[in-house]
């Protein structure tokens, strides 16, 4: 508890004096560390006057340690629902700020899809650990070439959208995103869907933005849809296989 009331007080004074030359920048601050392996944070007290978010970290602990992973993902469900309530409660956005393990698990491109679905159930942000070479857990083998939980990791995802997005469901094996968002049509800028070639190496259908409301194009070489919208609604996209 002492930890965590010195944790905040730090906090709290760092974004401060980020605040004085820099005051539209984003605050990313991540608990205790040991929290990680699904204790709640004794973090109290914390105000980052708007602009902090909760990059708080999570393993599988038995993933982590070398151990396979057993297919059921509710442990980790019960750990990403503890660190998004956490978030809410800071009112601040959830930015996962490490995931991953040993990529030599057991099941370990099963492990990663069910990590990214529960993000995705709660718009979480994430960044895996790490990208470099090696056997551990590392994105590229010692020869540089990506393994084979790559095709989990790299899925379809708004990178950036004209309203707040509701829900966002991917399915690894058939392919499909069906992406939900709310616009009042006041954003101005384009909204951008990264569509990755090694899912869609034959293209993709697209459902959902139909004109006049919703307009969009396709940016082969970034892997992108950018797409605009000119009604104020919910916009529900599915993004299929051709």
């Amino acid at each position: 508890e002492v930890c965590g009331v010195v944790m905040a007080d730090f906090y709290g004074d760092a974004a401060a004096q980020i605040r004085a030359v820099a005051p539209d920048k984003l605050i990313f601050i991540e608990p205790n560390f040991i929290e990680l392996a699904g204790l709640p944070t004794n973090l109290t007290g914390l105000d980052l006057g708007g602009k902090g978010v909760y990059a708080a970290h999570y393993y599988l602990m038995e993933v982590h340690d070398g151990g396979d992973y057993d297919l059921d993902p509710s442990l980790i469900q019960y750990n990403i629902d503890l660190r998004a309530g956490e978030a809410t409660a800071f009112d601040m956005p959830l930015f996962v700020g490490e995931y991953g393990g040993m990529a030599s698990a057991a099941h370990f491109t099963q492990y990663i899809d069910d990590n990214l679905d529960l993000f995705d159930g709660h718009r979480a942000g994430a960044a895996y650990w790490l990208y470099a070479e090696g056997d551990g857990f590392h994105i590229l083998d010692s020869e540089g070439q990506p393994k084979e939980f790559v095709e989990a990791y790299v899925r379809p995802y708004p990178r950036a959208t004209p309203g707040v997005i509701r829900s966002m469901v991917f399915d690894l094996e058939t392919k499909v995103l069906d992406l939900t968002f709310e616009t009042d049509a006041t954003a101005t800028e384009a909204g951008d869907l990264f569509v990755p070639t090694l899912h869609y190496p034959d293209g993709f259908g697209l459902a959902g933005c139909d004109a006049p409301a919703c307009t969009w194009d396709h940016d082969a070489a970034a892997q992108a849809v950018h797409f605009t919208v000119a009604e104020a609604g919910e916009y529900t996209f599915q993004l299929t296989l051709p």
